[in-house]
């Protein structure tokens, strides 16, 4: 683990690529040519879009109240901006982003990685999280542990989703299912493997007490940007980006972000890594 965080502060120059290039830092008590912004300070109102059933980060509690890391991290953020939250959630990936080109909500939180999109057709924020992917087997498979491996066999991810097109580069045929689906095929047969979080999957396992199923090895990815978590945004939403920003920027410097960490996984996952360096807010 702190091998890849080294290698994520070696690379900073490398992930700002991927950063708000030209966002201005603008102020919501000037007038603003941001819609996406001025929209939100007409209604008091941030809409998100994201994906559900998928504990720790945005899932339904027994009384269906939205919790999970990534709604903590939103709506720590509303609260710095003064807005009130929306969330649009879907039960799959798919369309997730789709809804996002269509302007039915302003932006997407949902683990997005900034290499997972194009900067040319979207903002992203800077960084408030980072996150490992694993790959899950059935727990007497030992035929699978390199993505070499992938090759003719079958992966349940989302074929729209950056771990669906992972598996594909590597020979996998992928099918369209949700983490509980894809461990439930795994343990069936129906399937070889899945990749996903690691905390989705620590959490699954510690949640379910399923011993069907194993994780077989890390992806390490080439690009260490593949591991930090940001939101993502409409082109045009420059002002908007910018005051979240500096709500980012904040929580990450208040003792917000760790309390939100050590809420769902029991540890501090900023402890060695200074996401501040990837940081387009001027001080």
């Amino acid at each position: 683990m702190k091998k890849t965080r080294i290698l994520i502060a070696i690379c900073a120059t490398v992930v700002m690529a991927f950063a708000l290039a030209g966002c201005g830092g603008g102020s919501s008590e000037t007038e603003t040519t941001d819609k996406y912004w001025a929209k939100i300070q007409e209604t008091g109102v941030w809409k998100i879009g994201t994906e559900g059933a998928w504990a720790p980060y945005i899932y339904n509690d027994e009384d269906n109240n939205l919790l999970g890391f990534d709604v903590d991290w939103v709506e720590a953020i509303a609260k710095e901006m003064g807005v009130k939250t929306e969330w649009d959630v879907a039960s799959s990936w798919d369309g997730v982003v789709a809804g996002l080109d269509a302007d039915r909500y302003d932006c997407v939180f949902c683990q997005v990685a900034p290499t997972d999109y194009s900067s040319d057709k979207y903002l992203m924020t800077d960084p408030y999280a980072t996150s490992r992917s694993v790959i899950v087997v059935d727990k007497d498979n030992n035929d699978i542990n390199t993505l070499d491996d992938f090759d003719g066999k079958i992966a349940g991810n989302s074929p729209q989703g950056v771990w669906g097109q992972i598996a594909a580069e590597h020979g996998a045929d992928v099918r369209n299912m949700n983490l509980t689906e894809a461990m439930n095929n795994i343990k069936t047969g129906r399937i070889d493997f899945s990749i996903n979080a690691e905390g989705a999957i620590m959490d699954y396992l510690k949640t379910s007490g399923d011993e069907g199923v194993k994780i077989a090895f890390y992806y390490e990815p080439e690009d260490p940007a593949e591991e930090l978590i940001v939101g993502l945004f409409p082109k045009g939403a420059d002002e908007l980006v910018a005051n979240v920003n500096k709500a980012i920027n904040k929580l990450l410097q208040d003792g917000t972000a760790e309390k939100i960490s050590e809420k769902y996984f029991g540890a501090n996952i900023y402890e060695d890594v200074d996401l501040l360096q990837y940081s387009t807010v001027e001080e």
